[in-house]
């Protein structure tokens, strides 16, 4: 059987500092350009886009949302709610499975740190549970159903994978003990989308298919099932 398969990349980098008392706050979100990796043949494509972050739509489609992730992420106050909403979409002409890695990278407090609990203590991600199966760090999702083929645009996307990055509003944490602040410096979330092909997988769902396509994926167990 020939497996074919896809994964492109979108990076959304973080850089803030949280102050005690919110004497100051401030973030960047950015968001690099899109990379297309495809294997074992091109006739399984995609794209990733966040409209409700930048206005962007896939290609050929309108937006008529009010983007407002992009602008509040520039001067933002603790408590605030950033649109941010990363999704995918299969573009080729084949039904294909799509699922998501997510890595983490950034510095606390002069410390290095590579998870999303490192994150969380100073912005909280609305994953979105519903429709995407997660491993238990959240550095794994695959989408629940099949992406058909269709011209109307409908069945052939995904609903995001989170819908907003909400800043922690208190300024201080239980980990930062007598300190005055807590920092996240530099601290980056690469969010990189595969798509398996749908078709001839003998009746496998979404969760075996990657599993079996993507080597990122083996070992990968939803903690939402």
């Amino acid at each position: 059987m020939m497996k074919k398969r896809t994964k492109l990349g979108v990076s959304l980098a973080l850089v803030g500092i949280l102050a005690v008392g919110g004497t100051y706050a401030y973030l960047q979100f950015q968001t690099g350009p899109v990379e297309n990796t495809f294997t074992f043949g091109d006739n399984v494509n995609g794209e990733i886009k966040e409209p409700h972050w930048d206005g962007e739509c896939f290609e050929g489609e309108t937006c008529d949302i009010e983007a407002t992730g992009k602008q509040d992420a520039q001067n933002f106050t603790p408590g605030q709610t950033i649109a941010k909403d990363p999704q995918l979409k299969n573009t080729s002409n084949v039904p294909a499975y799509a699922a998501v890695k997510i890595e983490y990278t950034g510095v606390e407090n002069d410390t290095a740190v590579t998870s999303y609990a490192a994150l969380n203590k100073f912005a909280e991600i609305d994953w979105n549970t519903n429709d995407w199966y997660f491993n238990a760090d959240h550095t794994l999702a695959i989408y629940k159903k099949a992406l058909h083929p269709d011209e109307n645009n409908v069945e052939n996307k995904t609903v995001p994978v989170f819908t907003n990055v909400k800043i922690n509003e208190h300024a201080v944490y239980p980990e930062a003990g007598e300190t005055n602040d807590l920092a996240m410096h530099h601290f980056q979330i690469n969010v990189k989308g595969y798509f398996a092909q749908a078709d001839n997988m003998d009746g496998m769902d979404s969760i075996l298919a990657v599993k079996t396509v993507f080597e990122d994926f083996k070992d990968f167990e939803a903690i939402n099932k």
